[in-house]
């Protein structure tokens, strides 16, 4: 399978018709074989869909054989989701981007996870603030580095959920970064850091209360509302030990 630096270098997101044509020039090369196709026809979908063409995307995701190779299954249901909630359609996305999340954990997809999660915080507003938590307590445990820069665009639009006034909008980090190719901080490796949980992942918004911010957020110096509920022993990351 590709590694997500490899799609992360074909994707331009600011402009989704230059990256329509990378995917496609990269689906002709021979140099890929089969399930690495299918993971670019999934891309060369979300790609399709960011200009507005949703019919033409889902009909190629429906093209896209997600039986045979698991992580292009979690793929798959990922840029269905996302053709969802652009559509207008978010309702119908979140149980997509939940089984995301649950076959990305369980696969040890960790990368995939976190964006389930971090596309669970936008489509499921009612609970971003939940589920924006529980992805960043579940970067801050990944093995991969990759994943760990998720934490980023995280923290940023935690804190600006805790300090933004009632009702305004903002565009989010996440909706370009780590999309956007920038490196983001180098963080340290967590050797003692599985990449596979032992367990099954405790869902704690399933039962858990929204819990409104109340502090200040320094976005530079990582910190979100005192860290709570964000360091090493939340059940993200106990269930990841």
């Amino acid at each position: 399978m590709l590694d997500q630096e490899t799609l992360d270098g074909l994707w331009k997101y600011e402009d989704p018709k230059l990256s329509e044509q990378r995917f496609r020039d990269a689906l002709a090369d021979p140099a890929y074989d089969a399930d690495e196709k299918a993971e670019l026809a999934t891309q060369l979908g979300r790609a399709i869909g960011l200009q507005g063409r949703y019919e033409e995307a889902d009909a190629l995701l429906d093209s896209v054989d997600g039986e045979e190779e698991p992580t292009v299954g979690v793929r798959i249901l990922l840029e269905r989701g996302r053709l969802l909630n652009a559509s207008g359609h978010a309702a119908m996305a979140v149980p997509l981007f939940e089984q995301a999340a649950e076959l990305g954990d369980h696969l040890g997809e960790e990368y995939l996870a976190v964006d389930a999660l971090h596309m669970l915080a936008i489509a499921d507003s009612a609970h971003a603030e939940l589920w924006t938590k529980s992805a960043l307590e579940y970067a801050s445990t990944a093995h991969d580095p990759h994943t760990r820069r998720w934490m980023v665009a995280l923290h940023n639009n935690l804190g600006w959920r805790c300090t933004a006034p009632a009702g305004s909008r903002r565009r989010s980090w996440s909706s370009s970064w780590p999309n956007s190719g920038l490196s983001g901080p180098e963080l340290p490796p967590n050797s003692n850091t599985p990449a596979k949980r032992s367990r099954p992942v405790n869902w704690p918004w399933r039962q858990a209360e929204p819990v409104l911010c109340s502090d200040p957020v320094d976005v530079l110096t990582m910190t979100a509302c005192g860290s709570a509920g964000l360091n090493s022993t939340s059940s993200w990351a106990t269930s990841r030990a």
